[in-house]
């Protein structure tokens, strides 16, 4: 797989996840975030990444990322 074709492709969503890990982590919340993220898309297959971002962070009281507007 070339990655720099994968990262091109799908470079909004692999920038908003990393900021979204980075928030977790910030507030020491990384694992809870990447499960309820993980939790989040195996009920809701057809979400976009996005969405699920703003419910895993909404999940642990996270504010959300001034990037991700999805949910306005």
């Amino acid at each position: 797989m070339d990655m720099n074709n994968f990262t091109f492709k799908h470079e909004k969503d692999v920038k908003l996840l990393n900021e979204a890990l980075k928030h977790a982590d910030h507030h020491e919340l990384t694992t809870e975030f990447v499960w309820s993220l993980v939790t989040h898309m195996k009920t809701y297959p057809n979400d976009p990444l996005e969405m699920a971002i703003d419910v895993a962070l909404g999940d642990w009281d996270l504010d959300e990322l001034d990037d991700n507007d999805y949910l306005g």
